[in-house]
């Protein structure tokens, strides 16, 4: 029979179509040349390999190409791919037996030129792996180079551009100056002047009501007097107090001195004395918590709150991944996003809640006060607080709350609480107040999506006329449930609650379930409650249901309606159908203007109530009027204006301010070129005139003197202060700290002098050694290290390996390529280090060219 009869028996086990498991690569007529080629994807990596040139076509070994993508695949005995494109978890596959590939579900038919199965490897025509990863591939035959040009949605791109962002944020870091500028204690500095208007009828003006407060920095701390008064009445009310803080202290924060808030829990207003190591601005930060997890081995984890990264990890070898992560205070909804070796994605959340009377471990705090009563119905009041940091999830607290009254009984109630994290998703809140009350309330937040709560507390309803607890109050239950049942649709929710409140004379319960959506740019809402009242044997039960919308119109070409916001609401009851009807329309009229309207209707209501606001805002003042008619009502209206004058010390010049502004703050300075880098503003040196800087969440910008104010800050506290480089006139300076820290002074402005530096170019070029010579790499990443500051700067280089960089300040620098790119590009560092010195002058100078050689590993 020859040779010919095992083609026949080929052809004719072809011819059984899909009967058949596995069909063996076909062999084909086809003349196939061995070619070495570079492969590079962008410039993200590259690689040398063997190729295949077919018919014009380019064959690339499919192994080596999807390894230096980071995509994983199988390749059977038979030459069969098979693999899922990440992140999509598209299935993608390559059957060269059949000529056949496929994406999901798409059969893509090959040609016999563009597959080929050879000493046990697949080689790929760059139009297949094109469809396969819709990619674009380019080649340049005369340089042996070919290209992925759009290796944006390749794991590999996704991988680097994790560590770009993870590189950045370290950068950041890095950049933020350790300059601080602490707390100032003038003798007398600053002063602030309020004032307030009220009408609380359009019927003269002798129904007026005015505020005036004076507010100074004296010692450190805010000195301030209050006094309000009628237009035509008798006596006034008025308040002084003075209020230090030492934040930096342990023993003694806070010392208030005449008309203060006192401390604990439930604090009274008195006219008396304040001690306290308690921070004024109690910092954000909690402290740190333990998370980890398990995925596989290789895995990277991203861990974000609220959109921002906060850390990064790898699994180990068990594949175990752990963050030692900064809590806040409040919630903390985390998103963990984890990256697979080969390009696969997984994202799951959690949360963790951090209640306000918390402390981190060790930490003691206490409170001590008393004085006259000002707010509550009693003669004098006192309080003695204590609390301690069990440990990182518990905090305990105790206490004495004092009252003496004239004709009543005195109260003396000692309290203790307990608070804290069970298993992390559980939050517990127990407490107790001799002759008031004990309760305790439990939630449980799992993820961001979901929460829970319920709690009660059990009244002494004894006592006669109490202070801290609600008079007649005998017991109370509440619960609440939040739920986001798709994640994905975050504006999709459902809630729920209940109140059970049991007095000495009617127990009352409050049932209700609601959900609300967005579909496009209107929000709506939706749902039931149930209300049930008991009172000396009668019982009265309702249930009311209720729809609410509230949108933005978007009409270009009609003033009057563009961006108007409406909102409306219908509720009604199944006892007695339509209950109330309110509709709300509101305007911005420009800057400072805004106006709003309502109307609302209820049953058994001959005429609608009827209520429009104006507001209004000017550079020394704001204003807000409301006019009211009741149904079958008399039209009435009310007023209140308010603003502020404050001395500007470093400006020396008086401001307006449409706010009140007592106990508010400010910074205000100079920004200035420092030709001599003394760091402080001289009389020869340069103000710089429309430089922009953030000052906490305000962005201002210097006069024309290089002096600029920022006003409205929370006294005390921290800010940071940054300047924003692109708004200098000369691309060549530096500011001389990426960012500072200054605490607010109260009731005045805080000087600061922000010194620029001269910075000077740097222009380099990255080559690497082949057999054919040196040749330019694109794409790379730089680093150069300051050695005085250890501050870098990271650069990349263009598509002819050359580097340039801008207002560099001078020094002795060192450059450095990070680990990851040595290994993506197969080198080895320079060795020894490339350094270089830079001298800048006042208007810039060239730093010698930095030649950076890099040498392929040997293999």
């Amino acid at each position: 029979m020859g040779g010919w009869w095992p083609c026949l028996l080929l052809l004719c086990l072809q011819g059984e179509g899909d009967g058949i498991a596995a069909a063996a690569p076909v062999s084909r007529p086809v003349q196939e040349e061995e070619v070495v080629i570079e492969l590079l994807i962008g410039r993200l990596a590259r690689r040398t390999v063997l190729a295949l040139s077919s018919d014009g076509l380019l064959l690339l070994p499919a192994r080596e190409f999807f390894d230096l993508i980071e995509l994983s695949v199988s390749i059977d005995s038979l030459g069969r791919l098979a693999g899922v494109r990440e992140p999509e978890r598209v299935p993608i596959a390559v059957d060269p037996g059949r000529l056949t590939a496929s994406v999901g579900e798409e059969t893509i038919r090959l040609a016999a030129p563009e597959v080929a199965w050879q000493r046990g490897t697949l080689y790929l025509a760059t139009r297949v792996l094109e469809k396969l990863l819709d990619i674009q591939i380019e080649i340049d035959w005369v340089e042996l180079l070919v290209g992925v040009t759009n290796p944006e949605r390749l794991p590999v791109a996704r991988r680097i551009a994790r560590a770009e962002a993870r590189r950045a944020r370290e950068e950041a870091a890095e950049g933020i100056a350790g300059r601080q500028f602490g707390v100032e204690r003038p003798g007398w500095d600053g002063a602030v002047l309020d004032w307030s208007v009220f009408l609380p009828s359009a019927r003269s003006l002798d129904a007026a009501i005015y505020r005036f407060g004076l507010g100074l920095n004296v010692l450190g701390g805010s000195l301030e007097a209050e006094y309000e008064a009628a237009a035509r009445g008798t006596g006034g009310k008025e308040r002084l107090s003075w209020l230090g803080v030492w934040p930096d202290q342990i023993w003694l924060r806070q010392v208030g001195v005449g008309d203060v808030l006192g401390s604990g829990p439930r604090p009274s207003s008195l006219r008396g004395l304040l001690l306290t190591n308690s921070p004024f601005v109690r910092p954000a930060a909690f402290g740190r918590e333990v998370l980890a997890g398990r995925l596989a081995p290789g895995w990277e984890v991203e861990l974000y709150r609220n959109g921002d990264l906060l850390d990064y990890a790898e699994t180990d070898g068990r594949g175990l991944y752990r963050f030692d992560a900064p809590v806040e205070y409040g919630p903390n909804p985390l998103e963990f996003r984890a990256y697979g070796p080969f390009g696969e994605v997984q994202v799951f959340y959690r949360a963790l809640r951090v209640e306000p009377d918390r402390l981190p471990d060790g930490t003691f705090e206490y409170g001590l006060s008393g004085g006259e009563c000002l707010g509550r119905p009693c003669a004098s009041a006192g309080n003695l607080d204590l609390r301690y940091g069990l440990s990182r999830l518990w905090t305990v607290r105790g206490g004495l709350d004092a009252f003496w009254r004239d004709t009543l009984p005195d109260l003396l109630q000692p309290y203790a609480s307990l608070s804290g994290t069970v298993a992390r998703a559980w939050v517990v809140r127990a407490e107790a107040l001799r002759d008031g009350f004990a309760g305790t309330d439990v939630f449980y937040e799992p993820t961001p999506d979901l929460r829970v709560g319920v709690g009660g507390a059990v009244y002494d309803s004894e006592v006669e006329s109490p202070i801290l607890t609600p008079a007649g109050w005998r017991s109370e239950v509440h619960a609440f449930a939040f739920w986001r049942p798709m994640p994905a649709r975050r504006a999709f929710f459902l809630e729920g609650g209940g109140r059970w409140l049991r007095t000495q004379t009617a127990d009352q319960a409050t049932l209700r379930l609601g959900a609300t959506t967005q579909l496009g740019s209107s929000r709506l809402s939706g749902g039931v409650r149930h209300e049930r009242a008991e009172t000396g044997g009668t019982v009265v039960s309702t249930t009311f249901g209720h729809v609410g919308a509230s949108a933005t119109l978007s009409l270009q070409g009609t003033p009057i309606l563009d961006r108007l916001f409406l909102t409306g609401f219908v509720e009604g009851s199944a006892e007695f159908g339509f209950e109330r009807l309110e509709v709300s329309a509101a305007r911005h009229l420009g800057i400072g203007w805004r106006i709003e309207g309502r109307s609302a209707w209820q049953r058994g209501s001959s005429e609608p109530l009827l209520a429009l606001g104006l507001a209004a805002e000017f550079p020394a003042m704001r204003s807000f009027s409301h006019v009211t008619r009741p149904p079958g009502g008399d039209l009435s209206g009310t007023n209140v204006t308010e603003g502020s004058v404050i001395w500007n010390s470093p400006a020396r010049r008086l401001e307006v301010a449409p706010v009140r502004s007592l106990r508010r703050g400010g910074v205000g300075g100079v920004v200035f070129l420092d030709a001599n880098g003394n760091g402080r503003y001289d009389a020869g040196d340069q103000p710089l005139p429309n430089v922009v800087l953030q000052v906490g969440p305000h962005s201002v910008r210097t006069d024309d003197r290089g002096v600029f104010a920022a006003w409205d800050l929370v006294p005390f506290g921290t800010e940071w202060i940054a300047v924003d480089s692109f708004s200098l006139a000369n691309p060549l300076w530096v500011p001389s700290f990426g960012r500072a820290t200054i605490v607010i002074a109260p009731n005045g402005y805080r000087r600061v002098e922000i010194p620029v530096l001269p910075g000077a170019e740097v222009v380099g070029r990255v080559t690497i050694v082949t057999p054919r010579g040196e040749a330019a790499l694109g794409g790379v990443r730089l680093e150069l290290e300051n050695l005085a500051t250890g501050r870098r700067l990271s650069v990349t280089t263009f598509h002819d390996g050359e580097f340039y960089a801008l207002g560099v300040p001078a020094g002795e620098y060192v450059v450095r390529i990070p680990r990851d790119v040595l290994d993506a590009l197969g080198v080895e560092p320079p060795s020894p280090p490339v350094r270089f010195s830079l001298r800048a002058g006042s208007e810039g100078s060239f730093a010698p060219f930095v030649e950076v050689k890099l040498i392929p590993k040997s293999r």
